[in-house]
């Protein structure tokens, strides 16, 4: 099985996201059930590691069991009761924007003290100053190490909202005020995940340019 985020319509109204547990593969043959199709998104750039995939389901009927109903619920008439939370359903989707967005940080950290120790003890011929000192390096290093303080911060603030409301659900009774918040969390969220991981793979180039040709050497370690 898997979960899926799905769209509940009942007599024709859309009552938004849903997370089920939807069956995606025979119990006897293990092959996928029919009307149900899968495959591999194929490997990430820098991101080996990552067994990212695609699945598909056509006229595939899921059990009025499978339906997580902690919050909302349909009942066997096929009644549908709304969840006070209906905003919880996007923490999901804010959870692995803030994941995304923190490894991505990550690694411009990783990139902009490996640049900055570099630049720090390299110097051009003996007796010249190092190369930190001119200002094309500061020019390019210095924004970055900026951006990676800024970056931080941001996410941990969100990281910190995220978690109290999350925390609140798991409560007996969740605190209704916080969910106020998760419209902002969820723009915010979204347009610094953009942003955010455009401005690590523009700097990630430019902590490669301040090693010279050292850092095209995998032992440079930039991503």
């Amino acid at each position: 099985p898997t979960a899926a985020s799905c769209q509940r319509i009942g007599d024709g109204i859309s009552h938004g996201l849903h997370l089920c547990i939807g069956p995606r593969r025979s119990q006897e043959t293990g092959l996928p059930i029919p009307g149900v199709t899968g495959g591999d998104v194929g490997p990430k750039m820098g991101r080996p590691g990552l067994d990212n995939g695609w699945i598909r389901f056509d006229r595939v009927r899921v059990p009025r069991s499978n339906m997580l109903m902690r919050w909302s619920s349909v009942d066997a008439q096929g009644v549908y009761t709304p969840s006070v939370f209906g905003q919880a359903a996007y923490l999901g989707l804010i959870t692995e924007r803030l994941l995304l967005l923190l490894e991505s940080i990550g690694v411009a950290k990783c990139a902009a003290t490996i640049a900055v120790r570099y630049s720090l003890q390299r110097q051009q011929g003996e007796g010249d100053p190092q190369v930190f000192s001119f200002q094309s390096q500061q020019y390019r290093l210095v924004p970055m190490l900026a951006g990676c303080y800024a970056f931080h911060f941001a996410a941990r603030a969100l990281v910190r909202t995220c978690t109290s409301i999350t925390t609140s659900l798991q409560s007996a009774i969740p605190d209704p005020a916080l969910f106020d918040s998760v419209p902002d969390l969820h723009a915010t969220s979204c347009g610094l995940k953009a942003f955010g991981t455009w401005w690590v793979a523009e700097y990630l180039e430019q902590a490669r340019y301040c090693l010279g040709g050292d850092g095209y050497s995998a032992f440079a370690a930039i991503p």
